[in-house]
């Protein structure tokens, strides 16, 4: 591998997101929302929300999201994702 193609990936994982869903929590929409942050952030800090059907801005705990996506580089050093229910 050349040092341009070693500085693109070096670029690419530095730039890896991750996503998670939860449910809108106002009583009258219940939509699914998707939120994407750096896969870098701790797991330990809530991720963040806003519905984009009624415009709820809420934060959710991981243990309480639908589901979220991992980054496969951080488990196998590829930039992959995968996600897990």
């Amino acid at each position: 591998m050349g040092d341009e193609e070693a500085a693109m990936v070096c670029e690419e994982e530095e730039d890896e997101v991750i996503a998670a869903c939860a449910l809108c929590p106002n009583e009258d929409c219940g939509s699914l929302v998707i939120a994407y942050r750096a896969a870098g952030i701790a797991s330990a800090e809530p991720w963040n929300f806003v519905c984009s059907r009624c415009g709820t801005d809420f934060s959710m705990p991981e243990e309480e999201l639908v589901c979220q996506s991992l980054a496969l580089a951080t488990l196998l050093g590829k930039s992959s994702h995968i996600a897990y229910a």
